[in-house]
C-alpha cells in the first residue's frame, strides 16, 4: 500500500507535530484522503479472508476491560458504564456491524499503521502502513483518531473523521468509531503507565462523572446554483470539525456509470430532474441522520429551493432532538455568473449548460419563510470567507447558549479548581509593576556606585524576564530572585546577599503597587460554589509574585477566604501543566479527576493539565482570549456569569 503513495522531499511526522502542537487540520485532512484512498484500493473481505466477526470484537472488547479490571484502572461500576456506553454495539446493536458487512466496508486493513508524514503548506501526505488482517476500515480510522484524541486534540480527531467521511462517502462510520476508538484506547491503556492509561479512559467514564456536551447542530446551507454554499460550508466545518454532506457528491457518485455511457452533458441533465433529485435528496439526509445520531453536529450542503425540501430537514433535526439553523446564501449577479464560467470548465461541459440549470432552480426556488422551523441566518457570501463564517458561527452561539457543566447523572460537580491571573484577578496596569521593578534595579545600581543609563537597566531586566518566561514554558520554576540575580548578572554588578535579597523583595511587592483587581463576578462565582457546597483550590502558577504575595491580593478581594486549598508553582516545586500540582490539588480536596472542573485562560498550562490527569477543563476568556493551536478545553466561557450557567448555578 505504502508504495502507491507520492514520494515527498520534505517530511514532518504527524506524531511530532502533535507532539509539539504544531499539527494543523489541514495535515488531518491530507491524512483522512490518503487513508480513504488507501481502503478504496484494498479489496474487500468476510469471515474467510480473516476478517473480524462481531464475535471475534466481543472477545476484544472483554479481554481488554478484564486486563485493565486486573491493573486497577476499571471497577465494576467503570465495567459496566462502558458495556452500557460503546460496549453496546456489541449487544443491542450488532446490525450497525453486519451493515458495514453488507456495503463493503470489511476490507484489507493497514498493519503498523502510522500518521507519518505531512508535507508543510501542503495537502500531500504519507502514512506508513502494510497490508493487514481485514476488518472494518473504521478501526484504521480509530487508530489514528484515538491518538489524536489521547494526545488533548479532540477538535482535530473529529476534522480526521469528517474529513474522511467526504473523502470515503462512508457516514456510517459515525455509527461505530466511538466504540472502535474505545477499543484501541482500552487496548492501549492495558500496557500504559497508570497515569496516561487513567487520562485516556477518563473521558469514557461518563456516568461516574464525565460532563456531558451539548447536543448536535444540523446547518443546512440554502442557496441558488453558485451562490457561495460550498465554499462556506468548507469553512464552517473546518471551524465547527463537523462533517459535511455535499448533495453533489451524492449525485456525482451515483452518475458515474451514467456519465461514463452517455457522456457528462447527458448526465447532468438527468441529474437535475425531479425523479433523480428526490433519490439524491434521500440519500443527503440518510448521511446526515447517521452523524446526528452519534450526537455529532453536521452540515447539508444542497440548493433545498422548495420549502418541501427544507420540511424533510426539519424533520430530521426533530426526530434526532438537533438545533437547526438554515443559512441561506446571496451573492451578487456577477459573482454568481463567474462561479458558473468556472464551474463549466471544471466540468467540462458546453458553454451555458450551467447557467441554464441555474436558470430552471431559480424558477423552483421558493424564498425561506419566517415561519419555516430552525434559526434562519442570511449570508452574504460576497463578503471575506472569514467574516462569513463568523457570522453563522456567532448565530450557533446566540441559537445555543453554553450547556450547563453538570453531569450525566443531574449532579454538580463536586469540586472546581482555579487558575489566578486572568481567572480570579488580573493587572489591569502591568506596567506600573514594571516601572517599580525597573527603578529598584536602576536604585541598586546606584548603591553599588555603578550606575547604568535607564535604558541599559530596562534592557537587562527584559531579558532576565524572558530568561524566566522561557523556562517556564520548560516547566522549570523560577522566580523574582532568579530574575534579579540575573539582571544583576547583565549589568556585571557584584552581587552582594543583602543586595539580591533587596531587589528580590522589591520585585516580588511590585503588584501591590500596580492596579491588581478581582475579575467581574469572580467573588459571586465563589461564594455560590460555596453555598452549594463545592469544594474550591487554587491552582497557581507563579512569576515575579510569590504564593505568599497571591495570597494577600486575593484576601484584598474576599477571594481567599471560600478556597480550600492554594497550590503555587513557586511553593510546589512544579508549574502547570505538570501533573503533579493538580492532583496535589485533588487530594487536598478529596475528590477524584472525573469529579472535578478546572477554570483558567491558557490551553498550554490550564487546559492540557487538566485534560492531563482527567478533569474536566473550563477555558475562560474574559481578560484574555487564548487563540494559539493547542487543544481546545471542553467547555469555554466569556464571563463569571456565562461560568456560572456552565457550573449550573443561576
Amino acid at each position: 500500500m505504502a508504495a502507491a503513495l507520492p514520494k515527498l522531499r520534505r517530511r514532518d511526522r504527524l506524531d511530532r507535530r502533535i507532539a509539539r502542537g504544531r499539527v494543523k487540520p489541514r495535515h488531518v485532512r491530507a491524512v483522512a484522503k490518503v487513508l480513504a484512498r488507501l481502503h478504496q484500493n484494498a479489496p474487500t473481505a468476510d469471515e474467510r479472508d480473516g476478517a473480524a466477526s462481531p464475535a471475534s470484537l466481543a472477545r476484544r472488547w472483554r479481554g481488554a476491560l478484564q486486563s485493565l479490571e486486573a491493573r486497577g484502572l476499571l471497577t465494576a461500576a467503570d465495567r459496566k458504564q462502558l458495556d452500557e456506553g460503546p460496549g453496546v454495539l456489541l449487544t443491542r446493536r450488532v446490525d450497525a456491524f453486519l451493515e458495514r458487512h453488507a456495503a463493503g466496508r470489511i476490507r484489507g486493513r493497514c498493519a503498523g499503521l502510522r500518521p507519518s508524514k505531512v508535507r508543510a503548506r501542503s495537502r500531500v501526505a504519507r502514512i506508513d502502513a502494510k497490508p493487514g488482517a481485514a476488518g472494518d476500515v473504521a478501526e484504521d480510522l480509530a487508530v489514528l483518531s484515538s491518538a489524536i484524541r489521547c494526545a488533548g486534540y479532540e477538535g482535530l480527531a473529529e476534522q480526521l473523521l469528517a474529513a474522511y467521511a467526504l473523502a470515503a462517502d462512508d457516514y456510517a462510520l459515525y455509527g461505530v468509531i466511538d466504540f472502535y476508538e474505545c477499543l484501541v484506547i482500552c487496548e492501549r491503556a492495558v500496557e500504559a503507565e497508570l497515569d496516561t492509561a487513567r487520562s485516556w479512559l477518563a473521558p469514557w467514564l461518563a456516568a461516574r462523572g464525565h460532563f456531558a456536551p451539548a447536543g448536535p447542530t444540523l446547518l443546512l446551507l440554502i442557496g441558488r446554483v453558485a451562490s457561495g454554499k460550498s465554499t462556506l460550508a468548507k469553512g464552517l466545518v473546518r471551524r465547527l470539525g463537523a462533517p459535511r454532506v455535499v448533495a453533489d457528491r451524492v449525485r456525482d457518485a451515483v452518475l458515474g456509470p451514467v456519465a461514463k455511457v452517455a457522456g457528462p452533458e447527458a448526465a447532468l441533465e438527468r441529474a437535475w430532474s425531479d425523479a433523480f433529485d428526490e433519490r439524491i435528496y434521500a440519500g443527503v439526509l440518510r448521511r446526515a441522520e447517521a452523524v446526528l445520531a452519534s450526537g455529532r453536529p453536521c452540515m447539508i450542503d444542497a440548493c433545498s429551493p422548495t420549502r418541501k425540501a427544507r420540511e424533510r430537514v426539519a424533520e430530521l433535526a426533530a426526530r434526532l432532538d438537533a438545533d437547526l439553523m438554515l443559512c441561506t446564501c446571496h451573492a451578487s449577479e456577477d459573482r454568481t455568473a463567474a462561479r458558473l464560467r468556472a464551474r463549466e470548465q471544471r466540468t467540462g461541459v458546453a458553454e451555458g449548460s450551467w447557467s441554464a440549470i441555474a436558470r430552471d432552480l431559480d424558477a423552483l426556488f421558493e424564498e425561506v419563510d419566517a415561519k419555516e422551523a430552525g434559526h434562519h441566518v442570511p449570508v452574504r457570501t460576497d463578503a471575506p470567507l472569514r467574516q462569513s463564517v463568523d457570522e453563522v458561527l456567532a448565530a450557533i452561539g446566540r441559537a445555543r447558549p453554553p450547556a450547563a457543566l453538570v453531569r450525566r447523572d443531574g449532579a454538580l460537580p463536586r469540586a472546581v479548581t482555579f487558575d489566578c491571573w486572568n481567572t480570579l484577578i488580573v493587572e489591569t496596569d502591568w506596567s506600573e509593576a514594571h516601572r517599580l521593578r525597573v527603578e529598584a534595579l536602576h536604585a541598586a545600581t546606584l548603591e553599588e556606585c555603578e550606575e547604568r543609563p535607564i535604558e541599559q537597566v530596562s534592557a537587562a531586566f527584559d531579558r532576565a524576564w524572558l530568561a524566566h518566561m522561557q523556562l517556564w514554558e520548560k516547566g522549570v520554576v523560577s522566580g523574582a530572585r532568579e530574575v534579579a540575580r540575573w539582571s544583576l548578572e547583565a549589568l556585571e554588578l557584584p552581587l552582594p546577599e543583602a543586595v539580591l535579597v533587596h531587589l528580590t523583595e522589591r520585585f516580588q511587592t511590585a503588584s501591590h503597587s500596580g492596579r491588581v483587581v478581582a475579575l467581574d463576578g469572580a467573588r459571586e462565582t465563589l461564594e455560590r460554589l460555596q453555598a452549594a457546597g463545592v469544594a474550591m483550590a487554587l491552582i497557581c502558577d507563579t512569576g515575579l509574585t510569590p504564593g505568599r504575595e497571591v495570597r494577600r491580593l486575593l484576601d484584598r478581594h474576599g477571594l481567599l477566604e471560600p478556597l480550600t486549598a492554594e497550590l503555587f508553582s513557586d511553593e510546589v516545586g512544579a508549574p502547570k501543566p505538570d501533573r503533579r500540582i493538580f492532583r496535589m490539588a485533588l487530594d487536598a480536596l478529596s475528590v477524584r479527576p472525573e469529579d472535578a472542573v478546572h477554570v483558567g485562560d491558557l490551553r498550554r498550562t490550564d487546559v492540557a493539565g487538566a485534560k492531563a490527569v482527567g478533569m474536566t477543563s473550563v477555558r475562560l476568556r474574559a481578560t484574555h482570549d487564548d487563540e494559539s493551536p493547542l487543544p481546545e478545553a471542553d467547555a469555554v466561557a466569556s464571563s463569571h456569569a456565562e461560568l456560572l450557567d456552565l457550573l449550573g448555578l443561576r
